[in-house]
């Protein structure tokens, strides 16, 4: 999937991206980026939604790349 990450609180290592598709924002943790991604609100990313039964949501996000 690809989105935006809409906000981003650096000193708690969280987020949310918003999908292209549509949606609700998806909760992303600074552990879901690529080490060599750096973070920053309104940055493009690519990422995996999966399946998470223990999240209120049931799912979660991984392997999230930033795109230049």
């Amino acid at each position: 999937m690809h989105g935006v990450l809409v906000t981003y609180f650096g000193s708690r290592k969280f987020g949310f991206l918003q999908p292209e598709d549509g949606g609700p924002d998806v909760l992303v943790h600074e552990r879901d980026f690529a080490k060599s991604a750096q973070p920053r609100e309104g940055a493009k990313c690519e990422f995996d939604i999966v399946s998470d039964r223990s999240r209120k949501s049931g799912y979660r996000v991984e392997r999230v790349k930033v795109l230049k």
